[in-house]
């Protein structure tokens, strides 16, 4: 836990330029609207029109699902994340993988 915590810090001052210390208060204003159930961790704050949760960081929004895998993993994702559960607003770190990028079709010019 000590090891995350310092990651917390240095990745919060880091992307939000906040003062060392505010990775607790930041952590639990975030786990303070979450409803822990036996399955799924439910978002209670501020949602999107898709029911994903949405977090406000010095005054910007991100999708509480993302919030949630910096605050467990130490890191933000490298992209989209995706719910393995299939609840838009579960923030459950277990149930959020990432989503694998396919890449664009290649389309062929037939020859004339």
């Amino acid at each position: 836990m000590v090891m995350v915590t310092s990651l917390v810090t240095s990745v919060v001052t880091r992307k939000w330029g906040g003062e060392p210390g505010m990775e607790q208060e930041f952590a639990q204003r975030f786990w303070s609207k979450v409803k822990r159930g036996p399955e799924c961790w439910i978002w209670l704050g501020a949602k999107t029109t898709g029911g994903n949760g949405a977090f406000k960081v010095e005054g910007r929004l991100e999708r509480a699902q993302r919030v949630a895998w910096f605050l467990d993993r130490g890191a933000w994702p490298a992209g989209e994340l995706r719910h393995r559960c299939g609840t838009a607003g579960c923030v459950r770190p277990d149930h959020l993988e990432e989503e694998k990028t396919r890449a664009a079709p290649v389309r062929r010019h037939r020859a004339r």
